[in-house]
């Protein structure tokens, strides 16, 4: 069946008219409740009949457009989002079209000659089923675009050929390019000096000068070092531990708990809760063999780990002429994010953060004695000769 059985001319003389009155309310309820499902429809037999493809080049990669698109030729329920991606941008543009001058595609073919407007919403309706007919997507009106690889960073695109799929990056040049397997990233281990053995462990500072003393120069902190992708996140670990002195590991809104082990002197961030029962009489996830230190909420989606004469030191750097005085301060008095900070005396020394992507699932627990029913964070721990 043609696509232009499911969304007949009818249907797009209506969203034409909501369109012209622009009431973004009522084409919204048009995109979802009647352009989707009539591509669903389409989709669902363009895969019976074996016109969909699966994109390669995933592994490693953390594109969930393009792995929703894969489950869905696999036999699997469309995400809804992933409709609207695929197909939104279509029927605004073809909307658009009908009342504008633009030189975009859908709208170049129909306004080569004056049409009255009745035949001039039918020629963008036949132009709009031909290319979902078609399955070739176009620089303009209908691409996947602006996705950002969650893994690398990269920057990418979906684009479909006869209704074959194909995921693109842009290199260096900015050029796009099929995108290849990357290898997946891996956890990291940075090592950071903890002079004094007054470690402070909380989300971050809220102390004048701190945040300052912590910043990267904007390229990089939104580039080779951002928060988007699990190779920034990697990167930024690194980044804090030679450049700043401290430990860092990003994490979700989230609430944690920190355990100490009594032998190794190794400390465990962990989620706070805990899905087998095993918690401790304040309702926290219990780590079986090691001592609670504390909890804290990560606002801020991170966990700072840092000495205290380093922290000093950084407030200074980041423009706080007092600064030991106000770290003092503020660690003694009652401000709700001061009793947010942990404060632990460990050995001074070099001290190692271990963390990164899907840490709980992929760290070697082991190694480190992490018990089975926790959520790691990360673990710090002491660097010995």
């Amino acid at each position: 069946m043609a696509f232009a059985q499911h969304y007949p001319l009818s249907a797009f003389q209506e969203a034409a008219a909501i369109n012209r009155k622009d009431d973004r309310k009522a084409f919204c309820s048009h995109r979802v409740s009647t352009f989707q499902p009539a591509l669903l429809a389409h989709l669902l037999e363009l895969r019976a009949a074996g016109r969909l493809s699966k994109i390669i080049g995933l592994a490693g990669r953390d594109v969930w457009q393009a792995t929703a698109w894969n489950g869905f030729v696999d036999g699997g329920e469309v995400q809804p989002s992933l409709l609207a991606v695929i197909g939104d941008r279509l029927i605004i543009s073809a909307a658009v079209a009908v009342d504008s001058k633009s030189n975009r595609p859908l709208g170049r073919l129909a306004m080569q000659e004056e049409l009255p407007r009745e035949k001039h919403v039918e020629r963008i309706w036949s132009q709009l089923c031909e290319v979902l007919e078609l399955g070739d997507t176009d620089e303009f009106d209908w691409r996947i675009d602006d996705i950002q690889d969650g893994a690398s960073g990269d920057r990418c695109e979906i684009q479909f050929r006869s209704w074959v799929a194909t995921l693109m990056r842009r290199n260096d040049r900015f050029h796009l390019e099929p995108a290849q397997d990357l290898e997946t990233v891996p956890l990291v281990s940075a090592d950071f000096d903890v002079p004094t053995g007054r470690l402070l462990l909380t989300d971050t500072l809220r102390v004048s000068g701190f945040s300052n003393g912590i910043e990267f120069d904007a390229d990089r902190a939104y580039g080779a070092l951002s928060l988007n992708h699990e190779a920034g996140c990697v990167a930024r670990t690194k980044a804090h531990a030679s450049e700043h002195g401290l430990g860092f590991a990003q994490t979700t809104n989230t609430y944690v708990v920190a355990h100490l082990h009594p032998t190794s002197g190794r400390i465990i961030v962990s989620e706070c809760w805990t899905s087998d029962g095993k918690e401790d009489a304040d309702g926290d996830a219990a780590a079986l063999g090691w001592k609670k230190i504390g909890t804290f909420s990560c606002d801020v989606w991170r966990v700072t780990a840092v000495d205290q004469a380093t922290a000093c030191a950084l407030m200074t750097a980041g423009g706080n002429a007092s600064a030991r005085a106000t770290l003092d301060a503020y660690l003694a008095s009652d401000d709700t994010y001061a009793q947010n900070v942990l404060r632990l005396d460990v050995p001074a020394g070099p001290w190692r953060i271990h963390s990164g992507p899907d840490f709980a699932e992929r760290v070697d627990r082991a190694a480190f004695d992490i018990p089975d029913h926790i959520m790691p964070w990360l673990v710090l721990e002491p660097v010995t000769a």
